[in-house]
C-alpha cells in the first residue's frame, strides 16, 4: 500500500495540476463507468454507508440491537449498509420498501436459518420450505389459525389463562413473571396445536415436559456442534424425546374429535388429494410450538411492563372492561372481545414499540432495487420491522416514541400499512389472529380481576435474541372484582 500511495505522491509532483487533476476526475468517471457496465441496465446505485459508532454503543451496552438500527436509519435513511455478522448487509426499514422485500419471497429473497435453526426443526418444517413446497404445507395448515378456528380457542385460552393469574395470586412469594407468562404460554401453545388432552397438560407432568421444550429452544441459535455436553447436542436429545411425545399426541389425535391445529393437518388434502405425512406433521408441530410459545410469552412480558409504566391507563383499561361486562356479561366471547377497542391499542402499539421480532433476515438471490438502491445477489437483507413501526410517519407530529394505545383508536389508524409486528407475505405469521387474541384475553381477565403490584421498578431490559427483563419480573397479584359498573382506583 505504501509503494501505491509514494507512486501516486511522485505522479501528482512530476505532472502539471491541470494534468493531476484531470487524470484524477477521469479515474472517478471511470470508476462510476465500471459500475454502471457491471452493475444491470438502469440499476440504482448502492446503497450508503452511515457514521453508526453512535448506535453501536448502545447496543452493545444494553444489548439492544434493534434500536441501534432504528438509530441508524435516522442517519442513514430507509437503506443501508452495515457490515454485520461479517458481512456486507443491506438494512431495510419503510413500510414500502418492507412489502417489497418480504412479499419478494422465491422471486427476490429467500429466507434462511442458522444451520442449528434448521436442524433443531426439522427438514419438514414449513421454516425450513421454500417456493410451491413451503405454499402446499402452508395451505394445509392454514385452517387451523382462521377468525372461525381462533374463535374456537377461546374458551381454552380463557380458561388457561384464569388458572394461570390464580395461581400467581395464591402463591405466598413474589411470582417472576418472566418464568409464569413462558409456562402459561406454553401451555396456551401446546394446547391449541395438540388438544387438551394430552399427558403434558397434567399438573404433574408438564414441569418435564416444559424442561424438554427449554433445552429445546436454547438450542436452536446456538453453534450446531453435535457433542452431548453441547446446547445443541442437549437440544437434539430433548428434540428426540418431544418427538416421541408428539407422535403419541398424532396417534390420539387420529381418532379423536377435539378440535386442534394437528387434527386440521390430518384433515387436510393438498390439490392432489395427499395428506400430510407422519413427518411432516412431526416438523411442523414443533415449528408451531416454536413460533407460538417465546414470542406470546414475551409479548405478555411487554403488556405488563407497560402496565407498570402507565397506571392511569391501567384505570382507562378497566373502565372499558366494566363496559364490557355490562353489555356482554363475563363470557370472553368473540363479540365481547370485538368491543375492546382500547386493549386491542395496548396490544398493538406495545407490539409498536417493543416487536417480539424486530429484524427480519433475507438473502437476496437476484440483483433488485429497493428505496431507490441497488441490492446485489447473494447480499444479506435484514429487514427492519421495528424501526419502520417506530419512524411510521403517521405519527411524527404526536411523539412516534411515546406509549399512545388511544393513537389506535382515530380513524387514520384503519390504513396500519406499516404496522407490521408478524411479518408479511408468503411468510407472514401463521398465527397472528392467534396471537391478537391471546394477548387481549390475558390482558382483559387481568385489568379485570387483579391489582398488580411490580416490585423492582429500575430493572433492566435485554433485546436479544428476545425482549427480556434481566431479573425477571417479580411481581404480586392482588385480587378485585370488577363488576359492569365503573371501577374504583
Amino acid at each position: 500500500m505504501a509503494i501505491y500511495s509514494v507512486g501516486l505522491q511522485c505522479w501528482l509532483e512530476w505532472l502539471p495540476l491541470s494534468t493531476a487533476l484531470t487524470g484524477i476526475a477521469v479515474g472517478m468517471v471511470g470508476l462510476l463507468m465500471l459500475w454502471h457496465f457491471l452493475a444491470p441496465p438502469g440499476a440504482a446505485p448502492p446503497p450508503p454507508r452511515p457514521f453508526w459508532i453512535d448506535a453501536a454503543i448502545p447496543a452493545l451496552i444494553h444489548g439492544n440491537l434493534p434500536d441501534s438500527t432504528r438509530r441508524s436509519h435516522l442517519h442513514g435513511g430507509p437503506v443501508y449498509v452495515r457490515s454485520f455478522l461479517g458481512r456486507s448487509t443491506v438494512f431495510v426499514s419503510g413500510a414500502a420498501n418492507l412489502r417489497k422485500v418480504l412479499q419478494g419471497e422465491d422471486q427476490l429473497v429467500r429466507s434462511q436459518w442458522p444451520p442449528a435453526t434448521a436442524a433443531l426443526l426439522g427438514r419438514h418444517s414449513l421454516s425450513n420450505l421454500a417456493g410451491p413446497d413451503h405454499a402446499r404445507l402452508r395451505r394445509m395448515m392454514l385452517p387451523a389459525f382462521t377468525p372461525r378456528a381462533v374463535q374456537g380457542y377461546y374458551p381454552f385460552i380463557s380458561s388457561a389463562t384464569s388458572a394461570a393469574l390464580e395461581a400467581w395470586c395464591g402463591s405466598a412469594d413474589p411470582v417472576l413473571a418472566y418464568k409464569a407468562v413462558n409456562s402459561l404460554a406454553l401451555k396456551i401453545a401446546i394446547g391449541v396445536i395438540a388438544g387438551t388432552g394430552g399427558p403434558w397438560m397434567q399438573a404433574e407432568a408438564f414441569p418435564a415436559f416444559q424442561r424438554l421444550v427449554t433445552t429445546w429452544l436454547e438450542g436452536l441459535f446456538a453453534w450446531r456442534i453435535d457433542l452431548s455436553w453441547t446446547r445443541f447436542g442437549k437440544a437434539r436429545k430433548a428434540r428426540a424425546a418431544l418427538d416421541q411425545m408428539v407422535l403419541e399426541s398424532i396417534e390420539a389425535s387420529r381418532s379423536g374429535t377435539e378440535f386442534c391445529a394437528i387434527r386440521v393437518m390430518l384433515d387436510a388434502r393438498d390439490e392432489g388429494g395427499v395428506p400430510c405425512s407422519t413427518l411432516e406433521l412431526l416438523d411442523n408441530v414443533m415449528t408451531l410450538l416454536f413460533a407460538g410459545h417465546d414470542t406470546s410469552a414475551t409479548a405478555m412480558l411487554c403488556l405488563l411492563e407497560e402496565m407498570r409504566k402507565h397506571p392511569e391507563g391501567v384505570q382507562a383499561l378497566r373502565a372499558e372492561q366494566a363496559a364490557v361486562i355490562a353489555e356482554h356479561g363475563e363470557e370472553l366471547t368473540p363479540t365481547a372481545l370485538a368491543a375492546m377497542p382500547l386493549a386491542e391499542g395496548w396490544v398493538k402499539e406495545s407490539m409498536r414499540r417493543t416487536p417480539v421480532v424486530p429484524i427480519v433476515p433475507r438473502t437476496a438471490i437476484q440483483g433488485f432495487e429497493v428505496g431507490g438502491f441497488w441490492v446485489r445477489p447473494g447480499q444479506p437483507v435484514v429487514a427492519g420491522l421495528r424501526s419502520t413501526m417506530q419512524l411510521d410517519p403517521r405519527f411524527e407530529g404526536s411523539k412516534p416514541l411515546a406509549f399512545c394505545p388511544e393513537r389506535w383508536m382515530a380513524p387514520e389508524a384503519s390504513r396500519d400499512a406499516a404496522w407490521m409486528p408478524f411479518g408479511g407475505g408468503p411468510r407472514l405469521c401463521l398465527g397472528n389472529l392467534l396471537s391478537m387474541a391471546e394477548l387481549k384475553i390475558f390482558l382483559a381477565l387481568l385489568t379485570r380481576r387483579y391489582d398488580v403490584e411490580f416490585l423492582d421498578h429500575a430493572e433492566a431490559w435485554h433485546y436479544i435474541p428476545l425482549a427480556r427483563p434481566l431479573r425477571g419480573m417479580p411481581i404480586r397479584l392482588r385480587p378485585r372484582h370488577l363488576t359492569g359498573k365503573a371501577p374504583s382506583a
